[in-house]
């Protein structure tokens, strides 16, 4: 009873928190700040509230939770990086890689920790693979649609460097 309501405790702070964070970012009190306000607020969630929820709530399986909070932090790294760099839009050869250095580990680090928790040692989920497969086949190609439809026309129509065409490929 008292684990739950320590739990209770810092689930309230959080919000508290979150909401004050939100509401001075809303007045504009962050200043120059305001475009890493975000980030940071994503940070306290990915570096400081995940690590606390494994620590407490003790899953049996942690290292998945770990791979998914280590792809939050890149993805928010990057994102921070992204906004400094303002790479967003930007596709001439300008255009820095280092938020995409960071952004594509955090993406197969992300894909891994989900994979990991998707697994399971149960026969009868075994049996339904199919479904699992199935819905790859339908990802894979919503991914095609979108880079043939999508992504190829407006990197052709910017001349792109070669190596900004391959990282956005990616």
């Amino acid at each position: 009873m008292a684990s739950s309501r320590r739990m209770m405790n810092c689930a309230k702070a959080f919000v508290v928190i979150g909401v004050a964070c939100t509401i001075l970012y809303a007045v504009n009190l962050f200043g120059r700040a305001e475009t890493l306000a975000p980030a940071c607020l994503g940070f306290l969630l990915c570096g400081v509230a995940v690590p606390a929820g494994i620590y407490f709530n003790r899953p049996s399986r942690r290292v998945p939770w770990i791979l998914v909070d280590v792809a939050g932090i890149l993805l928010l790294a990057a994102s921070a990086t992204r906004t400094e760099f303002a790479t967003l839009g930007n596709l001439g050869p300008t255009r820095s890689l280092i938020p995409d250095a960071l952004a594509l580990p955090g993406y197969l680090v992300l894909a891994i920790g989900l994979t990991m928790l998707a697994r399971t040692n149960e026969n009868r989920d075994r049996a339904h693979m199919d479904m699992v497969l199935d819905g790859f086949v339908a990802a894979l190609a919503g991914l095609s649609v979108a880079g043939v439809y999508l992504i190829g026309p407006v990197l052709c129509n910017h001349s792109t460097s070669l190596l900004v065409r391959i990282t956005l490929a990616c």
